[in-house]
């Protein structure tokens, strides 16, 4: 298996548009004239670029890919170790991918998501501002990801008694989640696996994009248990989204700065420490001015 990137090396654009599909003599490049094996390399010509290679690793029958390290130390995590969890037996997919535009960039989605390690965005008929996460990670520059368990089970509401009693789940049972740098969120729960991720698209806006796998088969609820999942899961709500978009709206129009002595998730702060050390002009406070 091969995990490629899919934009040309000549010039960077999309290489192939669709999401699926069968590739029987290789991959084309009608703009620059340019053929590359299933394996990236570079079929036309000498001194022409290869495609870029990513890592992958196959983790309970799900794929996971990122950009190759340029160099991996001796303590950073290897591939293996991208999700260390045991995920369910028996996944299948449901549905096709759910994608929502949003008004706001990327970053700030993934802080909202790790916001709610410490006060959570928080599930129905819970208050606002209540610990329901507890994050279980060590800030190290080798850490890559971060996890922590949701007692979302505990939801006093209708949807959390009605999917315990469908799962024939006890209160005290948590939800495990694993935010994966830079931009992606598992959910393991009962009843199967949710992968959200908060994919850029242009400066200040960006695609939710959710991925649904049960252990249930149609015919056991899995559309009902799944609903109810969704509705516990707050990273793809659309509440949780609109306040996301009107995060943004205040940094553009209102010049929006948190308030001196205001909390700070210590997992967002991991986040925009790990970004910073990566791309050194997000830790200033204002934009250069200098040309």
């Amino acid at each position: 298996v091969h995990a490629l990137r899919n934009s040309c090396p000549e010039s960077p654009h999309t290489l192939l548009p669709t999401r699926r599909g069968r590739l029987a003599a290789g991959i084309e490049c009608k703009l620059h004239g340019l053929q590359f094996r299933l394996n990236g390399k570079c079929a036309t010509g000498l001194g022409r670029m290869d495609l870029d290679v990513l890592d992958w690793s196959s983790v309970g029958g799900l794929m996971f890919a990122k950009s190759a390290a340029r160099e991996r130390s001796a303590d950073a995590p290897s591939p293996a170790a991208w999700f260390d969890a045991a995920l369910p037996q028996g996944l299948m997919m449901l549905g096709p991918a759910i994608e929502l535009p949003v008004a706001a960039d990327w970053k700030v989605v993934v802080e909202q998501w790790l916001d709610s390690t410490m006060h959570g965005v928080a599930p129905h008929g819970t208050p606002y501002g209540t610990p329901y996460g507890t994050p279980d990670f060590a800030p190290s520059p080798a850490v890559d990801s971060m996890v922590w368990h949701a007692a979302s089970l505990s939801d006093p509401g209708w949807s959390g008694r009605r999917y315990r009693k469908l799962m024939a789940c006890t209160s005290e049972r948590t939800w495990r989640r694993q935010f994966i740098a830079p931009n992606q969120l598992l959910e393991t729960r009962p009843d199967g696996l949710a992968v959200v991720q908060a994919i850029p698209v242009a400066p200040g806006r960006c695609l939710v994009r959710r991925l649904d796998y049960s252990v249930l088969a149609p015919d056991a609820g899995s559309a009902a248990v799944l609903h109810l999942a969704r509705r516990l899961g707050p990273y793809a709500r659309r509440t949780t989204l609109d306040v996301a978009e009107s995060i943004q709206k205040g940094m553009v129009e209102f010049g929006y700065q948190v308030a001196p002595g205001a909390p700070t998730s210590p997992a967002v702060a991991w986040f925009r420490n790990r970004l910073a050390a990566r791309i050194p002009a997000l830790a200033r406070r204002q934009p250069p001015t200098d040309t």
